[in-house]
């Protein structure tokens, strides 16, 4: 599985490049170096440690591989945006309505609510440091479970990226709904790729452009079904389920969009649970010695 893992970072790269250059679009050298440096002190953290029996090495080479992920498919989206396909909002807007989701009576209802509205954000803002807290938890509980969080968080990100290329979305500010947590910085870099007017990309800049599907509904969803079966798994339903919440009451995404979110990590999960299993294995193994003893014609 580690393998797996870095082929498909090192697989996306080779791709890329090439893309990135045909589309106009560079990097701020300075700001990649920085970011790889970070990701450097892990792996130094993670070769010092390789010897302990205990989960530190395992914790910390999986944050290591955790951002140099997130150094290569996190500007994937800037990739995506810069196709410029046409913009699904309207689509998304009427889905809702079709949802029975009421914008004007969630902006009352979270207006009215200013202690509920201050616990959403806090929830929905601890996205990010999940990513840190399910390898310190797993590398000591249960690592093949660790590289499959790692493996699948890739190829989360991935499908969000792909999604969002194909059908593009900005956000429900532009249908004059309120928002809680304003993506107007977002909405800037997004629009100036789309239009060309941004082309050095600058990685201490970088914002999440995703709408649709929500990557912080998938994510938050990885973390949870990884968490199975800890101590951690019940306060970390009750967080999700605050932060999934956030994304449409505080006015950040379309509710369709968690509903994207949702069968984009529920895809992941069973392929990969699918691919990985000690049978599927046995059977790719058993055909790829087949093929091998197979006499020649």
């Amino acid at each position: 599985m580690l393998r797996c893992i870095i082929r498909i970072q090192l697989g996306v790269l080779l791709l890329a490049v090439p893309l990135y250059w045909a589309a106009g679009l560079t990097f701020k050298w300075s700001s990649v170096g920085g970011q790889l440096l970070i990701a450097s002190v892990f792996g130094a953290g993670a070769a010092l440690s390789r010897r302990d029996r205990n989960g530190v090495p395992q914790a910390i080479s999986a944050i290591t591989l955790l951002l140099t992920a997130w150094l290569i498919l996190g500007p994937l989206q800037y990739l995506a945006a810069s196709w410029n396909r046409p913009l699904v909002d309207a689509y998304l807007l009427r889905a809702d309505g079709w949802l029975g989701v009421s914008w004007p009576a969630i902006d009352r209802w979270v207006a009215e609510h200013r202690m509920a509205r201050h616990v959403l954000g806090l929830a929905y803002m601890s996205f990010l440091p999940q990513f840190v807290l399910v390898p310190l938890v797993l590398g000591w509980v249960n690592r093949p479970r660790l590289w499959e969080f790692v493996l699948q968080f890739q190829l989360t990100a991935l499908g969000t990226v792909v999604l969002f290329a194909l059908w593009p979305a900005s956000t429900l500010a532009r249908h004059g709904i309120h928002e809680w947590m304003s993506s107007t910085d977002a909405m800037q870099q997004m629009f100036a790729v789309r239009t060309g007017a941004l082309h050095v990309l600058d990685l201490n800049q970088a914002t999440g452009l995703i709408s649709w599907p929500s990557f912080h509904t998938s994510g938050a969803l990885l973390v949870v079904w990884s968490l199975r079966k800890t101590w951690w798994f019940w306060p970390i339903v009750l967080l999700d389920a605050l932060l999934i919440a956030a994304t449409v009451l505080l006015g950040i995404h379309y509710a369709v969009d968690v509903l994207g979110g949702i069968g984009v990590v529920g895809l992941v999960v069973v392929s990969t649970k699918y691919l990985t299993s000690p049978r599927t294995v046995r059977v790719r193994a058993r055909h790829s010695v087949s093929w091998l003893l197979r006499p020649a014609q």
